[in-house]
């Protein structure tokens, strides 16, 4: 069962039952219109929302790559003071700390943060 602010480990198979596409997927709150997030390999991003679109058939559902308005910060060393509505425990291992979606200028400042500010 999926809820805000819970994560979920989840995969996408092959017939055969190979993976081909590993990601985590949170339950979006009403308020950012509701619906479900997965958080994937950025490079992975395009090619499942399509196989997931072909997946969809007849349901009345849309599935989008928002992986350039959104992006995934991590947060380790226990839980976050603040936790946004679209923050979720990594559901794989608590070690992993946080998952935190937000949007990708944010995430690109944290990236350069860490870098010492240079953007390198």
């Amino acid at each position: 069962m999926l809820r805000p602010g819970l994560g979920r480990f989840g995969a996408l198979l092959t017939p055969q039952g190979k993976i081909t596409t590993d990601f985590l997927i949170t339950e979006a709150p009403a308020g950012h219109g509701g619906g479900f997030l997965i958080d994937c390999p950025l490079v992975l991003a395009q090619a499942l929302a399509e196989k997931l679109g072909f997946y969809r058939l007849r349901a009345k559902v849309s599935v989008e790559n928002l992986s350039e308005s959104l992006g995934v910060l991590a947060a380790w060393d226990g839980d976050p003071a603040l936790k946004p509505d679209l923050a979720f425990a990594d559901p794989r291992n608590a070690a992993l700390g946080w998952r935190i979606l937000v949007p990708e200028e944010l995430r690109a400042k944290g990236r350069r943060s860490d870098r010492g500010g240079n953007g390198r």
